[in-house]
Parts: structure tokens; C-alpha cells; sequence
């Protein structure tokens, strides 16, 4: 007996942008490049080889939003989580990524 195998299906740049908004990100477009922000804290991506998203500005905290971090964490924390949690919501990986 044969099965198939279900092929894979090719996800682009819209689908994990859908993803991340699914996830709770809210995220803006302008010039080719998306703004993918939650809870004061923002980053950059924009479409990469096969539609995996890349990140082109590193997360950071969105300016006028004060200077509470969430749960009494670093800066540098808050912000490592935040990139971490936008790259698993949209399904992409961060450059130089091991």
C-alpha cells in the first residue's frame, strides 16, 4: 500500500506576519519593512530568502512609553525576550542565528 506524503506547504512573509498578529503583536507596514510591537517594546522585519522573516532593526523600547519593563526585568532582558517572542510568533529567525 502507497501514502502520500503531504507536501509542505510554503509559508510567505504575510503568513507570519498573520502569525504574530494571532499571537498578540500588533504590527504596521511601511517601505517594505514591518513593525511587529507588544507591550512597549518593538522590532523590525522585513521578508528574507523564501519569505522567512529577518530582523532589520533590533527589539527595543518604543520611546514615551516611560521607563517601567515588564515583571522588574533589565532592559537588556526585556529586550531579548521581546525578539525572542516576535521571532517565535512569526515563525523567523534573526540573522546570525545559531
Amino acid at each position: 500500500m502507497f501514502f502520500r506524503r503531504e507536501r509542505p506547504k510554503h509559508l510567505t512573509f504575510e503568513d507570519h506576519m498573520n502569525a504574530a498578529r494571532a499571537a498578540g503583536f500588533r504590527t504596521e507596514s511601511a517601505g517594505g519593512k514591518t513593525r511587529i510591537e507588544r507591550n512597549g517594546i518593538a522590532v523590525v522585519m522585513q521578508p528574507g530568502p523564501d519569505g522567512i522573516p529577518q530582523v532589520t532593526e533590533r527589539a527595543g523600547v518604543v520611546m514615551g512609553k516611560g521607563d517601567r519593563y515588564p515583571h522588574g526585568r533589565r532592559l537588556s532582558e526585556v529586550l531579548h525576550y521581546a525578539e525572542r517572542q516576535a521571532q517565535a510568533g512569526s515563525g523567523g529567525g534573526t540573522e546570525g542565528d545559531s
